[in-house]
């Protein structure tokens, strides 16, 4: 083949359309947890692998006219990518899906198929593309492979980058753009190809310089949609990051009032607030505070005060600081000195602007505030603190629908737990607040874990280191670092006597005590207690509706609570009441299972096995190595992807947002494995067996040393755990880099016309992989993915393509 510009692969077209893609991929989480809920990152991941799966298909039928002219296939495919990126995502908004509505109407698993198929489009135009680059020019593989996962690897930081200054949508045009300009950069005619250039730096200028990019649309089911259909309520201010969207909304005809936990007993007044959403949910208030103590006397009748109580001028630690109510709360009670981490810098910034105006570190030197990960401080910080507190760190409703159910949680872990009781002093308390559900699941699994953290740390009675207490709205489970005595359970009796809460757990509880004040129907939360400190919790839960066990760092979904046993039980519950309480976003995740299977079926398999019969029949493999093939590209396929997500999931731990978790881990797997593309061919000969037996033993290091590792280094800063991440993968990323192109290679010299199967093959596994680890890891833990994973390696390192033997 000559080496002439339009023979030779588009290298530039390669990087810049992966880079895109990747980009894409990463920007529609965000874009989706604004405009829907955290869950639809999983679903994206896949319907991502959807596209380069069926295009596998389209290319057994069209590899033959498409190689003819590869270069003019490629740009064609890359500026389709770079349109219809932007153009799906917008009749995508249109399509008004609710995860709520489930239970009650199938016409929503429809809905969601729709969303799931359309926005497949633009990531089938990027595959086609890059799958006719592997195709079209045999020999190069590896090189190309390493071009496509190098591009890809940079586009994790590209898009993160660019969220710390642009808006979502502008984002979003920005990476259509990049896809035009791949495909204008690989136009063999110079002349056209320069021309094509300049309108697209014409078209950039235009996205930087001028406001037109279209606004996004949120769904009408969340809390700001809603919020913002109030008389006279307008938005104060909106900031975005790559961690969430920021909003603030007043209303002077409907004024907010944010209260949780308070007291049936309390007359306070509220002072002005100003609402706060994070994506569009309703976070919390920003309480407006001027100093005058006696103006923000309600924060003492919410259950959360419990704590103080007990407590004399504490030094606190809250975590989770939100729009500032833990902080007020404290001032309120002459806190000696505070320590609040938030995660969020433009929550800590909102709140010096709107709740505290007059608050500095100069005025106000007792109140320290930390942007950092909770776990990450915590490990580093050397203090001792009389209070840790944790109060009410998410949103309500998309907590009661069960959409916080797939979203890894590291602060309510055992592991977490343990930390939180070590850096309390002598007498000190843990205070967490959640909202109450009926039956009760979050405040129930609390207990559990608390109770296991104490028998982990050597407690004898545990039970005794235990207080609940509840409104019609929060629970809030103290945790003593001593046993309560007799004094301190009289305290807080007295409290819940004046403001109308119902103690639901003490160490020396009668049951008549119970379900007072705020009654319902049976006090589950009392039996939960008592049956977690009794030991009786296996025998009590037989007939319970919810998962309430302990959960710790391997298998951190504390919102994960579901129970396929009781399904039937929930469904047959009058007027929906146990539809309503089923968690959605699980079930969501288990419909994007079933959409991904049949559609890999109809997609990718079908016409797979119609088009062999299009093959060229002098490249025909037999019966058997066809089935070698199958395995060895299938098993890559779930192999890679397992590993990557159970690594996705269980990083955030050490870097503490989902967000940055999926950019780094993603770029830091493509971008080692791209360098092990790269070199690929030293191995094309001898050795590839070696090096998939090398990944199956490297697994089980990783599973037997992350544990520790992330234990000694939580209290690093975050760029030396940034670095750390990078480093740990590189080794097992860059040999995963290898088997792909080298099997691909192998295959082009033994039968070059299954080339688009293998492609195909290998997308159809993807598919099912993100989430099945997903379900599997909810499951059974991350270990048990990683295990997964390296059973099929090992499948595949014994299914390696052979040449026929005469």
């Amino acid at each position: 083949m000559s080496t002439g510009p339009s023979n030779s692969p588009p290298w530039t077209g390669v990087i810049l359309l992966a880079l895109a893609g990747l980009s894409y991929e990463v920007l529609l989480t965000r874009l989706f947890a604004i405009i829907q809920w955290h869950h639809f990152a999983y679903m994206i991941i896949s319907l991502a692998l959807l596209g380069y799966g069926a295009s596998g298909a389209l290319l057994v039928y069209v590899r033959v006219r498409w190689s003819a002219r590869p270069r003019f296939y490629f740009a064609l495919n890359s500026i389709a990518f770079g349109v219809s990126s932007v153009l799906v995502f917008l009749l995508a908004q249109q399509i008004d899906f609710n995860p709520f509505e489930l239970a009650w109407g199938w016409s929503q698993f429809a809905r969601l198929a729709l969303v799931y198929f359309l926005l497949m489009l633009p990531f089938l135009f990027v595959a086609n593309a890059l799958g006719l680059a592997l195709v079209a020019y045999p020999g190069r593989e590896n090189r190309i492979y390493s071009a496509d996962l190098l591009g890809a690897g940079t586009g994790g930081l590209v898009i993160i980058a660019m969220l710390f200054g642009l808006a979502p949508m502008q984002t979003l045009l920005l990476v259509g753009l990049l896809g035009c300009v791949a495909g204008v950069s690989s136009i063999p005619a110079p002349r056209m190809r320069s021309k094509g250039l300049v309108l697209m730096l014409g078209v950039l200028l235009l996205i930087l310089l001028g406001d037109i990019y279209p606004p996004l649309q949120l769904s009408s089911y969340k809390d700001l949609s809603q919020a913002m259909q109030v008389r006279d309520t307008h938005r104060l201010e909106q900031q975005n990051t790559p961690m969430g969207q920021f909003t603030v909304t007043h209303s002077p005809a409907v004024p907010a009032r944010h209260a949780p936990g308070l007291g049936l007993a309390s007359v306070t007044s509220l002072p002005e607030q100003y609402s706060v959403f994070i994506d569009g949910h309703a976070s919390a208030a920003l309480t407006v505070y001027d100093g005058n103590r006696d103006a923000i006397g309600f924060v003492a009748e919410m259950t959360s005060a419990a704590a103080y109580q007990l407590l004399d001028n504490p030094r606190v630690l809250v975590l989770g600081a939100g729009s500032g109510m833990p902080l007020l709360q404290a001032a309120y009670h002459a806190a000696q000195t505070v320590d609040a981490v938030e995660l969020h810098r433009p929550l800590i910034d909102l709140f010096a602007q709107y709740s505290w105006p007059d608050w500095t570190e100069s005025t106000q030197p007792r109140i320290r505030l930390h942007n950092q990960e909770p776990r990450s401080f915590i490990r580093h910080d050397g203090a001792q603190y009389d209070l840790i507190q944790m109060m009410l760190v998410d949103a309500y409703a998309a907590g009661a629908a069960g959409l916080h159910a797939l979203q890894e949680n590291y602060l309510y872990t055992t592991q977490a737990f343990a930390d939180y009781l070590q850096h309390l002093g002598a007498n000190g308390l843990l205070s967490l607040t959640r909202w109450y559900e009926s039956p009760p699941r979050d405040s129930l699994r609390l207990i559990a874990t608390a109770l296991q953290a104490l028998k982990e740390m050597g407690a004898e009675q545990p039970g005794r280191h235990l207080l609940v207490l509840r409104s019609w709205q929060t629970v809030t489970l103290l945790v003593a670092k001593q046993a309560f005595n007799p004094e301190q359970l009289a305290r807080i009796r007295e409290f819940c006597h004046q403001h109308g809460f119902d103690l639901a757990y003490a160490a020396d509880i009668r049951a008549e005590e119970v379900n007072r004040y705020n009654r319902s129907r049976q006090p589950f939360l009392y039996q939960g207690a008592s049956a977690l400190v009794s030991g009786r919790l296996a025998q009590w839960q037989q007939n319970y509706p919810f998962d309430i066990r302990p959960v710790r760092d391997d298998r951190p979904y504390f919102f994960h609570s579901f129970r396929w046993s009781h399904l039937q039980q929930m469904l047959d519950q009058a007027a929906g009441l146990g539809k309503a309480q089923l968690e959605w976003g699980y079930l969501v995740l288990w419909s994007t299972l079933l959409v991904a299977i049949a559609g890999s079926f109809v997609l990718i398999m079908l016409p797979l096995w119609l088009g062999h019969k299009l093959h060229d029949p002098a490249a025909q493999v037999d019966r058997p190595s066809r089935i070698r093939l199958l395995i060895y590209f299938s098993g890559l396929g779930l192999g890679f992807m397992f590993i990557e997500i159970a690594f996705i999931q269980y990083f955030i731990l050490l870097l503490g947002h989902p967000l940055y978790a999926i950019s780094i881990v993603l770029t830091s797997f493509l971008f080692f494995a791209g360098f092990g593309s790269y070199i690929a061919r030293r191995w094309l000969q001898h050795g590839l067996r070696w090096i998939m037996l090398a990944i199956v033993v490297l697994l089980p290091l990783y599973l037997l040393t992350l544990p520790l590792v992330f234990d000694l280094t939580l209290s690093w800063t975050e760029p030396l755990r940034v670095l750390l991440t990078v480093l740990l993968i590189a080794p097992l990323a860059f040999l995963m880099g290898v088997p792909f192109p080298i099997g691909l290679t192998k295959l082009s010299q033994i039968a070059p016309a299954y080339s688009p199967w293998a492609w195909g093959i290998n997308g159809c596994a993807s598919v099912t992989a993100v989430i099945l680890a997903k379900l599997l890891a909810m499951a059974l833990g991350f270990s048990f993915v990683l295990i997964c994973a390296m059973l099929v390696y090992l499948l595949a390192a014994f299914s390696i393509p052979q040449a026929r033997t005469a």
